[in-house]
């Protein structure tokens, strides 16, 4: 049975911060501008796509699931990512292993 409401990444949650975070693609932290509560993320992820593209950075989507890659004409790529979780915090959701650890490494208790 198919959901009554589909899942919108760029609804923007009051009172909840976010940030916009660019990145290679082994997840190194390029760039991270916080984006204030209540922002409308889909308006901050199209200014940023328009912005990139200015500057020579071809989207390869509309970025319409809260994230997209962006190449450049010599073929490098990023990772341009709305999060509610700060990138320089050093930890972050959604991924199998925090980062900046390895598989065999542990967070301490």
């Amino acid at each position: 049975m198919p959901s009554r409401h589909d899942y919108n990444p760029l609804y923007p949650v009051a009172g909840r911060p976010h940030w916009l975070a660019i990145s290679d693609l082994h997840r190194n932290l390029i760039d991270c501008t916080p984006v204030p509560a209540g922002a409308n993320l889909a308006e901050v992820m199209a200014t940023t796509i328009a912005r990139l593209a200015a500057e020579g950075w071809r989207a390869e989507s509309d970025g319409r699931h809260g994230f997209v890659f962006v190449q450049a004409v010599d073929g490098a790529r990023r990772l341009v990512n709305l999060t509610s979780v700060d990138p320089q915090a050093g930890y972050g959701d959604g991924s199998g292993h925090p980062a900046g650890l390895g598989a065999g490494e542990l967070l301490p208790r």
